[in-house]
């Protein structure tokens, strides 16, 4: 395909025995482990990690310190955030799901991290590029005192690993294996949006505008190259080219600081106003497009994943095939065990098949015909009773018995007699 030659990434594959990516624990249907294809075990056993391994992090800190106040206090909160979520996507998908490596995280990928920062930094400049040409941003100074890593840290290092792991590696993941990658796409880009509400300057319009700019933006590369490097990268470079690079708010976190010293003018829809760049109509508008528009392109080139109801029908197996109702058992066809009714008078011609040898047992009783026909060759002495001339017979000697006739001769019969 064009666009992976143009970004040097292999085509995602599709497993013909669970039709889901190689980002995804083996899951054919039926499931060979139950326990571990469960959506609910393995989303709850995460969040229980990240839970768990904050409070450790955070208690041990505060045993050596003695305080977690203070800028020291600060810092640790986004590391024991970003030890927590890697630790926990680590036992997930290794100790849990049995990928090793895991396929989204491999080494050999580790250049779809630079690949995703241009391509956030080319996102964030055409929308201020944009925003630039209507008048509604202008760039006033430079502020080549600007220490940026603080910012550097929070909104790029934490935020682009631990959200995109968690969102992007966890929860889309889950969402998707459910209801496929467009239910995935939105309901996850809605979770993300909806959790910035509670950054100091949160508004419903800037969570719902992050939902349809980056949530579905970031799903769809996902998506498209199944790699966690290119949305970190991507991820990293989106807040940090809005803050350092262009002195935009990040989501509502903060103050507008930067490299550049910039004014927005105009009404709020366009400049975001307290919640940012990211608030504004014009980001909606055009990264929002681009995020659909690449899933799209996934969904035609039959990159994207199906529900599970659907992946269901597609993996069952398929019934046997039954013979056809019409045929012959003299040709060699079999009766249907399914309908008797229809089946007896085709089973007979099959134990009649014998009959084919009657012929034989036919040439044997011919010869009864023959005893009958003896007659025809004069009586016998083994079947004297049935002789009729022989019943004839007796009659004809009492004539004998009263000497009305001559001598006999030897057969008994009378002679001739006296001629006059």
């Amino acid at each position: 395909m064009t666009l992976f030659r143009i970004i040097h990434e292999a085509v995602p594959v599709i497993r013909d025995a669970d039709r889901l990516t190689d980002d995804h624990p083996l899951r054919p249907y039926p499931p060979l482990h139950p326990i571990r294809a469960s959506l609910w075990l393995r989303g709850i056993l995460f969040a229980a990690l990240v839970v768990a391994v904050v409070m450790v992090y955070i208690g041990v800190y505060v045993g050596i310190t003695g305080d977690f106040a203070g800028t020291g206090g600060y810092i640790h909160t986004f590391l024991s955030q970003l030890f927590a979520v890697v630790l926990a996507y680590l036992l997930l998908v290794l100790a849990m799901e049995g990928r090793r490596p895991p396929f989204e995280l491999a080494p050999s990928r580790l250049a779809g991290l630079g690949k995703g920062m241009l391509l956030g930094l080319a996102a964030i400049t055409v929308v201020v590029g944009i925003l630039a040409m209507i008048g509604v941003y202008r760039i006033e100074s430079f502020n080549p005192a600007y220490n940026p890593w603080e910012t550097l840290l929070a909104a790029g290092v934490v935020a682009g690993v631990s959200e995109e792991l968690a969102f992007r590696g966890v929860l889309f993941r889950l969402l998707e294996e459910g209801i496929g990658t467009w239910g995935a796409a939105g309901l996850s880009g809605l979770v993300f949006g909806l959790m910035h509400m509670g950054n100091d300057h949160g508004t419903l319009w800037g969570g719902i505008a992050i939902a349809i700019e980056a949530g579905i933006l970031f799903s769809a590369v996902y998506a498209l190259t199944r790699s966690l490097w290119w949305v970190i990268g991507l991820h990293f470079a989106w807040n940090v080219t809005q803050g350092p690079v262009f002195g935009s708010v990040i989501s509502g976190t903060s103050y507008a600081d930067g490299w550049i010293v910039s004014s927005w003018t105009g009404p709020e829809i366009l400049t975001g106003g307290t919640f940012g760049l990211e608030a504004s109509i014009v980001t909606v508008v055009v990264l929002g497009a681009v995020g659909i528009g690449a899933l799209v392109y996934a969904q035609i080139h039959h990159l994207t994943l199906a529900p599970i109801w659907v992946r269901k029908r597609m993996l069952r197996p398929p019934a046997p095939a039954s013979p056809e109702p019409d045929a012959d058992p003299a040709e060699g066809g079999e009766p249907d065990a399914d309908t008797p009714e229809t089946t007896e008078p085709k089973t007979a011609p099959a134990k009649g098949v014998k009959p084919k040898t009657a012929p034989a047992k036919d040439q044997k009783a011919k010869p009864a015909p023959t005893k009958s026909s003896q007659p025809k060759s004069g009586p016998t002495k083994s079947a004297p009773p049935k002789d009729p001339p022989a019943k004839d017979e007796k009659p004809k000697a009492p004539p004998a018995r009263n000497g009305k006739t001559g001598k006999t001769g030897k057969t008994g019969e009378p002679d001739a007699g006296p001629t006059t």
